[in-house]
């Protein structure tokens, strides 16, 4: 399973943006990895593929509305992009966290600037940084979630799954 989000981030991060930067960190051997499969049916084939990821990052030191979790690395596959699949990884992500520290909890994350509005916007987050050119060479902005902007149209999700740091389920 890490494998294939692995394989989705270097295929979008570093071939398709084209940058070349060190994706996968220490950061991947405490987080919390979110993937989303989609099931495929074709003439004599059947499967999944990664359909879409992301990554929750504890906080070093415990929770704290000042030491938040992290979302990062969200990713759609390529030829999937355009159907919300980002909204959903960042729901299913987000009531994650809201279930194991509770509705109040904070969030933070880097955005690349052209998705703030096409993504995180509308999952509730707010910029808390001017734009900045982040190691991967794309601008940035920091971004948070406090508490009380969850989006309406979201409904609960029952049956999260996740796997857990260093890939354990």
């Amino acid at each position: 399973m890490l494998h294939d989000a692995y394989a989705l981030r270097q295929e979008v991060f570093i071939l398709k943006q084209k940058c070349l930067y060190p994706d996968i960190d220490a950061d991947d051997i405490r987080a919390i990895h979110v993937l989303g499969y989609q099931h495929y049916q074709d003439a004599d084939v059947s499967g999944h593929a990664l359909a879409a990821y992301l990554r929750i990052i504890p906080p070093v030191g415990g929770y704290a509305p000042d030491n938040p979790y992290k979302i990062g690395r969200v990713v759609v596959a390529p030829e999937l992009q355009g159907q919300r699949l980002g909204d959903k990884a960042m729901q299913i992500g987000m009531d994650y966290l809201f279930n194991e520290c509770g509705q109040e909890v904070v969030i933070r994350l880097s955005a690349q600037t052209g998705l703030v509005n096409k993504l995180y916007s509308r999952c509730g987050f707010h910029a808390i940084s001017a734009p900045y050119v982040a190691d991967d060479g794309i601008e940035h902005v920091d971004m948070q979630y406090t508490p009380g902007n969850r989006p309406k149209h979201w409904q609960p999700l029952i049956g999260l799954s996740s796997s857990g740091p260093a890939g354990t389920a």
